[in-house]
């Protein structure tokens, strides 16, 4: 943007995985400290009353879109990650193991003039043209972060939510393709890459949807997990976690990207273009679902939101209920 920064977004990175590994504890070194586990961290009461915490050391592999639960060490053999199964995603208690933890002052001492967050949105840095997609990113829990995934930080939770909807859309990951010449997604390579002025969302979006209705979206996709709990009431929301509904989350996803190709300005002849630039997407879909499913949603969505615009009435979703108000644990 000719402006420079105009989403107030800051870049940082939390520990070396190589240089800070004499902060790192396993989990045999933490039961040897007489640590007991909640599922995410470690916490030993000391003799004098206090207490001391481990925070787990996040790393990018755990991620994927909208989820912070992608994959764990639990179970791990070599260097592929096991995945977080589908039933247990619908279990808002589990989280995935990390292979190390840090103590709660060192993330502290990191966050400095931070402290205070009590979530955190980033990216993974490395990318595969082996990878469904290119620009991996997502909120996830307050913990402390490896050097391959660098986190965001923006002016408010809002701000956020917009950007991770840019960042995780197909036309963003189509932008980031045109940049990208190695494996490295850089600080330097993601502040080059278009992406919508922010005062678009303080107005009606295309076809008179809401910017608001983004933000519901973005909420049921990444709140799954009761640990995001403070992600969710930064922007307003204090109920349960959602539940993981596999189709429900691909409509709403292939939505939010039909939005974005809208608010990039993009006509029907370009996002049929943008989608058939997937192909490691379309030979999963194919052989998991006998389809292009993300291609058939998306188009569809888009087309339904040009005769909204057309007509001059507001877009109506298909989605029931809508997003924000789906199924929820606990009700």
């Amino acid at each position: 943007d000719p402006d420079g920064n105009p989403w107030g977004l800051s870049f940082s990175t939390m520990f070396h995985m190589s240089n800070d590994s004499d902060k790192f504890r396993t989990r045999e070194d933490l039961e040897a400290l007489g640590a007991a586990f909640d599922g995410w961290a470690w916490t030993r009461t000391n003799a004098d009353g206090t207490t001391t915490r481990w925070l787990p050391l996040y790393e990018a592999k755990l991620l994927s879109h909208y989820d912070h639960r992608f994959a764990t060490y639990k179970g791990a053999e070599g260097q592929s990650l096991p995945r977080i199964t589908d039933a247990e995603h619908d279990d808002p208690s589990i989280e995935p193991l990390a292979r190390y933890w840090v103590l709660e002052r060192d993330v502290d001492a990191v966050l400095g003039d931070r402290l205070g967050v009590d979530w955190m949105f980033g990216y993974r840095w490395i990318s595969a043209p082996t990878n469904e997609r290119t620009w991996i990113s997502t909120a996830f829990p307050l913990a402390g972060v490896g050097n391959s995934l660098p986190i965001v930080f923006g002016p408010n939770a809002r701000h956020l939510c917009f950007t991770q909807a840019c960042w995780a859309s197909l036309v963003g990951d189509f932008v980031s393709r045109q940049k990208l010449s190695g494996s490295n997604m850089t600080f330097g390579l993601v502040a080059q890459l278009p992406a919508p002025h922010p005062s678009v969302f303080d107005s009606p979006l295309p076809a008179e949807i809401d910017s608001q209705y983004l933000i519901l979206s973005v909420l049921e996709l990444s709140f799954t997990s009761k640990a995001l709990a403070n992600h969710a009431k930064s922007i307003g929301y204090d109920g349960t976690p959602f539940h993981w509904i596999p189709e429900r989350r691909a409509r709403i996803q292939a939505e939010l990207d039909a939005l974005m190709m809208h608010i990039y300005g993009l006509e029907r002849t370009e996002v049929e273009h943008i989608l058939g630039t997937f192909p490691v997407l379309r030979r999963n879909e194919e052989r998991n679902f006998g389809e292009f499913r993300t291609r058939r949603l998306v188009l569809d969505f888009y087309d339904r939101m040009s005769e909204a615009k057309t007509s001059g009435t507001p877009y109506q979703t298909t989605i029931d209920p809508p997003p924000g108000h789906g199924p929820r644990h606990g009700v």
